[in-house]
Order: C-alpha cells, then sequence, then structure tokens
C-alpha cells in the first residue's frame, strides 16, 4: 500500500494505493492521524481510487479516522471509490456517516461549502 496526501484549501487529500488490509489499517491511522497534527486542515478527503481491496482492519481504521474527526470538529468525505470498494464501504454502513463523493472535485466543493 502507499499512501500520499496533499493539502489543497485547507482541506487534507489522502490517497490510498493498492490494498488497505492487514496492518494498512493502522498504518493509514497513524498516517492521517500525523498529518492531522502536523496540519491545521477544516477537513479531510479519502480518495480511493487507487484503491483495490479494504478488509476489516482497514474498516476499523477508517472508524478510528471518523471519530478523531468528530473529536475534532472536522469533516470527513470519500471520494473516487470503485464500484467494489463502495460496496464494502456500503456493506459496513459508512456510507450513513461518511457521504461519498464521485469525484474528487464534489468532495473539495462539498468540504469547501
Amino acid at each position: 500500500m502507499i499512501l500520499s496526501y496533499r493539502v489543497q484549501d485547507n482541506i487534507c487529500i489522502v490517497k490510498i494505493q493498492g490494498e488497505l488490509i492487514n496492518e494498512g489499517g493502522r498504518e493509514l491511522e497513524s498516517y492521517v492521524f500525523d498529518l492531522l497534527t502536523e496540519y491545521s486542515v477544516e477537513a479531510l478527503a479519502i480518495n480511493f481510487q487507487q484503491t483495490d481491496n479494504v478488509d476489516s482492519s482497514g474498516l476499523g481504521a477508517l472508524v478510528n479516522i471518523y471519530k478523531k474527526v468528530q473529536t475534532n470538529q472536522m469533516k470527513l468525505v470519500f471520494c473516487q471509490s470503485t464500484n467494489y470498494i463502495f460496496e464494502i464501504l456500503r456493506s459496513a454502513r459508512l456510507d450513513k456517516l461518511i457521504p461519498v463523493y464521485a469525484t474528487e472535485e464534489e468532495a473539495l466543493k462539498f468540504l469547501g461549502s
């Protein structure tokens, strides 16, 4: 798994490339928590465009990130998930907690409003 980020208009965008499985969940969690400590952003977008799979540890990490974002009174969205990844998020009911946008542009527009 490869993680990358950029900060744009006070929003941190994290991209996940590969599989968010096994220890990848903890790696993502640590990576995001470090970014939120380093940057004073108002929102976080997680881009799943190049994510191939998410397992239960990955879902757990996403829930922990959601909790951290809520505690910090920030916004969180998911974007550009494939149909497969969206079905995983939907089956875990994460789409009920966290908005999922088809494109990164739509996500950033929502977060900027």
